[in-house]
């Protein structure tokens, strides 16, 4: 349970005097043995504080410590029992059925009980947890397998650090009576003095750490949690791509398309539940019972969700029905992949690594549906006002295919019905039967209407968006100097880049109205600077398909 320290604590307050007395009630209902009111009120001190917290594993608790931040007690979510956190020792495994020795009082254990783990003829506590299974259904069976006991905490985890980081209590019972609340100790450890650490053998000192084998997921999870994931990646992809090699559409859409935050396999009474780091370690093909793509997307096709099909032996992903029941329903699903959370942390990195650089120039360039694009919007139940580049494609694809409008022989063209002949022919252009799938958004967008607005606020103004020039020219006979203009959009200060060009280009700069266009300021640099006043335009956060650059020759260089 806090192998790991809380992922987050929130801010502690002391307890009222009420609460600290329902507080020793419970103490005392839940652990009998402690019926002398000075145990009590060592266990249960005035000035007690309580605190929520979330750990590593996104379960939430309450950690109750004293006046001197020293954690006493914590309970796991709503009504959760009581356990006490200030003499338990080392590693945090979880106790394995094979590791337990047999007692005659554990079959009186039920499932959920609280225990402690003490080394073999040993009375010193090593762990507190709670029992994963019933005592009766451990047997003196070398082959049982599963786990016996789920550590809820352990000295040496993080939870022991948030306190003083005493040791924990060496020697036999005689020596630990003198902690205070020893009473209490021995009212849980009794009910599992014969438990023994698996791999400790007598004289083994109490400060090992325990080894526990981690459950891994079986097959049949996996290939469940797999399908699912592969279901999720055709939703989402884009059927302009299709056909497509299997192996490209295994390793860039279904492994990206995992869930960051899978919602894992309940376990049988007898299993351990599993860790969500470790199934996501083994959610791949090679840990499914098929190993291999070929036989896994082969299921799918059975199921009539995609058709394969095998071209100079290479299998491709040839189409998708889109209209298939699992595909609809996993539409409805909207888990974030473990794809999208990897971008984020790699702009996250890039973002520190770059430490206080500039941050890049926000550019949106939007279109709104016209008179003869709102009927396919319509068609796809669309009402946005308007839409990027990068959205009209998977409502192309969408689109094409619910109406079946695939081309019978050749997929990289698609056949045009009224509604898509309205939206997508030009002005002028007649009839056609077919249109090229890679032309599909540009043509769409060519019949909205474009708009784009820099930083993200404000209104927005008709394209085109003409990006940041510059040029090189030559003035007076042979004399070179470099020109830029149209950096207003983008909330570029001449004045800025003007000086900032005269000392490092060493050369004499000036801002002056635009010779073409004289409501236009341009930003001169004597000398062929084009290249210094590229890094510097996109260290100020210009984004590089702004940007265009032209020699004297008059040939274009670049950017847009």
């Amino acid at each position: 349970m806090f192998k790991k320290p809380p992922r987050k604590i929130f801010t502690s307050s002391a307890l009222r005097n009420s609460d600290i007395k329902l507080l020793r009630q419970r103490v005392l209902t839940l652990f009998p043995n402690s019926k002398d009111k000075v145990d009590v009120e060592v266990l249960v001190p005035k000035g007690i504080t309580s605190c929520k917290f979330d750990t590593h594993l996104d379960e939430t608790g309450i950690l109750y410590s004293s006046a001197d931040k020293e954690p006493l007690w914590f309970s796991l979510g709503k009504g959760g029992g009581l356990a006490q956190s200030n003499l338990i020792p080392t590693g945090g495994a979880d106790l394995m059925i094979p590791g337990v020795v047999p007692s005659p009082i554990i079959p009186s254990l039920t499932q959920g009980q609280l225990v402690s783990i003490t080394q073999y003829r040993s009375t010193t506590p090593l762990v507190v947890g709670s029992m994963a299974i019933n005592g009766s259904e451990l047997k003196d069976d070398e082959d049982q397998k599963g786990k016996a006991v789920v550590t809820l905490h352990a000295a040496r985890d993080a939870l022991w650090t948030l306190g003083s980081k005493q040791e924990p209590p060496e020697g036999k019972q005689s020596e630990a009576a003198e902690a205070p609340g020893t009473d209490i100790v021995d009212g849980v450890t009794e009910a599992v003095e014969g438990v023994k650490l698996d791999g400790m053998t007598e004289g083994d000192g109490a400060g090992e750490e325990m080894v526990a084998l981690e459950r891994v997921p079986t097959a049949q999870e996996i290939e469940m949690m797999l399908r699912a994931t592969a279901l999720y990646a055709l939703v989402r992809l884009d059927g302009s791509s299709l056909p497509l090699p299997a192996s490209t559409f295994y390793s860039s859409h279904i492994l990206p398309s995992r869930p960051a935050r899978p919602t894992l396999p309940s376990p049988n009474e007898t299993e351990q539940p599993l860790d969500p780091k470790t199934f996501l370690s083994h959610l791949d093909i090679k840990h499914t019972s098929h190993k291999k793509l070929a036989p896994f997307l082969k299921t799918l096709e059975k199921d009539g969700i995609l058709k394969l099909k095998d071209v100079r032996g290479e299998l491709l992903v040839f189409s998708v029905d889109a209209k298939h029941p699992a595909l609809v329903e996993a539409g409805k699903w909207g888990w974030k992949t473990l794809g999208a959370e990897e971008k984020k942390e790699k702009e996250r990195e890039k973002d520190n690594a770059a430490g206080g650089s500039t941050k890049e120039i926000m550019v949106e360039e939007v279109w709104f549906p016209e008179a003869n694009t709102e009927g396919f919007f319509e068609a796809c139940g669309e009402s946005a006002p308007h839409y990027t580049l990068s959205s009209l494609r998977p409502l192309l694809s969408k689109y094409i295919t619910t109406h079946s409008l695939q081309h019978p022989t050749n997929p990289k063209f698609v056949v045009l019905d009224e509604i898509l002949s309205r939206a997508l022919l030009r002005k002028g252009e007649g009839e056609k039967e077919f249109v090229g799938r890679d032309e599909l958004a540009d043509r769409l967008s060519g019949n909205m209407k474009g708009m784009w607005r820099v930083g993200g606020t404000g209104g927005f103004k008709k394209m085109p968006l003409q990006p940041v020039h510059v040029q090189t020219k030559t003035r007076q006979g042979r004399k070179v100097v470099t020109l830029i203009t149209g950096f207003e959009p983008f909330g570029l200060d001449p004045e800025v880049l003007s000086e900032e060009l005269r000392k490092r280009c060493a050369s004499s700069t000036s801002v002056a109205p635009c010779v073409e266009k004289p409501k236009q300021l341009e930003v001169m640099v004597q000398g062929s600077q084009v290249k210094a006043v590229a890094v510097l335009l996109l260290e100020l956060g210009l984004p590089k398909k702004w940007l265009k650059i032209s020699e004297n020759t008059g040939k274009g260089k670049g950017g847009k």
